[in-house]
This record gives C-alpha cells, sequence and structure tokens, in this order.
C-alpha cells in the first residue's frame, strides 16, 4: 500500500522512527479506537469518519492525502459486458459489496444507491458482503465473483487483471482520504510529522500516485518547519505560553517579530 511505502521510507529518512500499522475498514477501525484509546493516527478512506472521531473527541488535526471515487471493478476486458448498476442485476452476474458498517466504500455505496432507488434490489442480489474493500476486490481478481463496488485506487493497483466501469450514480462522488493525529497520542509532535509527511508532494504523494490514487495539493517537506510570525506588541503575553506549546505539540518553531502594530504593517 502507498502508506506501508511511505512508513517504510520515513523510518528510514526521519530518525528511524517506526510506524506500525493496523488495516481494516474505516468503520470497523473507529469502532476499535472508541474502545481502546490508543493509538497516534487515523487513516480514515473518507472525511465523513474523521468528524465522527473529532464529534467523539478523539481526534482534532486532520490532513487530507489522496482522493478517489467509487467504481465498479471487473476482470480485464470485462468479459460480462456489465456497463451499469442495473448490469449487476443480471442472472448470470454475480458480484460483492463492502459492507456498510465496516468499510468506507460500502457506507458510500448504500448511501449514493438508495439515492437511486437501487440499493435494496442490488443489495439482495449480492452474492457476499466482506469488510474491507481488500476482500472484495481480492474476489474478483481470484475470479470468485464477476464484479465489486470499489474505490478506483483500488483498480488501478492491479492495472494487467483488473478494469473498471464508472457509473452515473457515482459520478459526482470524490472522497478525501484524510488521516488524523488521536488524542490518545502520546507522541503527537511524530504522529503529525508522519501525517504531514504524507501530504507531501516529494514523499507520501509519490506513493500514493504510483499506487493509483489521485493525489492532493501538500506543503514540500520540511521535518522541522519555521513559522514566522508578526504580532502587535500588546499581544506578547497573552500568546507567548500559548506559541511555545504549539512549537512542542506541532514540531515547528515559530520566529516572532514583536513591534507596533502601524510598523509591521509598514
Amino acid at each position: 500500500t502507498p502508506v506501508a511505502a511511505a512508513a517504510a521510507q520515513f523510518a528510514e529518512e526521519e530518525f528511524g522512527i517506526p510506524v506500525h500499522l493496523q488495516y481494516g475498514g474505516s468503520g470497523t477501525l473507529l469502532s476499535n479506537l472508541q474502545v481502546a484509546k490508543k493509538g497516534d493516527l487515523y487513516l480514515a478512506a473518507d472525511t465523513s469518519y474523521i468528524e465522527i472521531a473529532r464529534e467523539k473527541g478523539l481526534l482534532d488535526e486532520a490532513i487530507s492525502v489522496a482522493r478517489m471515487h467509487p467504481v465498479i471493478m471487473v476482470k480485464k476486458g470485462n468479459p460480462k459486458k456489465i456497463q451499469s448498476i442495473d448490469d449487476l442485476l443480471k442472472a448470470d452476474v454475480t458480484f460483492a459489496l463492502a459492507n456498510p458498517d465496516a468499510a468506507s466504500i460500502g457506507k458510500l455505496t448504500k448511501k449514493k444507491l438508495t439515492e437511486a432507488g437501487k440499493w435494496d434490489a442490488v443489495s439482495r442480489s449480492a452474492r457476499v458482503f466482506k469488510p474491507t474493500v481488500s476482500e472484495i476486490s481480492s474476489d474478483v481478481l481470484l475470479g470468485a465473483v464477476d464484479a465489486a463496488i470499489v474505490w478506483d485506487a483500488t483498480v488501478n493497483q492491479h492495472p494487467e487483471k483488473a478494469s473498471m466501469v464508472d457509473v452515473p450514480e457515482f459520478s459526482d462522488t470524490i472522497k478525501n482520504v484524510t488521516v488524523g493525529v488521536l488524542n490518545s497520542s502520546d507522541k503527537p509532535q511524530q504522529a503529525l510529522m508522519f501525517a504531514r509527511y504524507l501530504q507531501a508532494p516529494e514523499k507520501g504523494q509519490k506513493q500514493f500516485a504510483e499506487k493509483g490514487y489521485e493525489t492532493v495539493q501538500g506543503d514540500a517537506w520540511d521535518p522541522h518547519p519555521t513559522i514566522l510570525l508578526f504580532s502587535g506588541g500588546v499581544n506578547r503575553l497573552a500568546i507567548q505560553d500559548t506559541l511555545r506549546e504549539f512549537e512542542q505539540r506541532e514540531g515547528v518553531t515559530v520566529n516572532t517579530v514583536y513591534n507596533g502594530c502601524g510598523i509591521l504593517v509598514g
């Protein structure tokens, strides 16, 4: 995965900081976090899970690292000639879906097909529901089913074995893969550093691009960024303690220039 590749590169380049990964559906991982209240980062397939985590007090900062949208995944060459959601309902077509309660793609599939009035028929006709997008994509690759609704990035990782079919039900649906720093982290500075690393164009974004994800615009990589802050002198006592806390939490240096506001503007 792009995150695993970036984690290995990060550990090698940045002071030997190891990154331990635990995989699962976005919903499953969120449920686990609520119970365990352990961990440093939560990487969700779309921001809706990050917002839920924020509402539950599990995290604050979050950074977008990639974008993707749902498609129908079929075997290379599309032997069953599947061109639409309705084609999945044909008698000679089998397909897999991700569990809406466990995986982001499953939740989104249910939402969009419910809006289109097709969820009941599609959910009844699915051969199998599984908890992760990786499992249903593997079913297509192994020939266990003819199709599955997955992310475009998932199909892009198997260009020799799979093809994708875009359908209008998902045409306006682009989701942001987002990583959040967990409030349970006892290493927030290092966690945020890796989150920024994933978004940096010459670091994590290269890995996402190579794995078929649509990339996002991030800041050039700097392990310890420097911020130049111009502040009115009257604010010094009010902000200096907060700035020190910010430097420690975020792993940055804030160079502050205090002066009269008129002089600073000039």
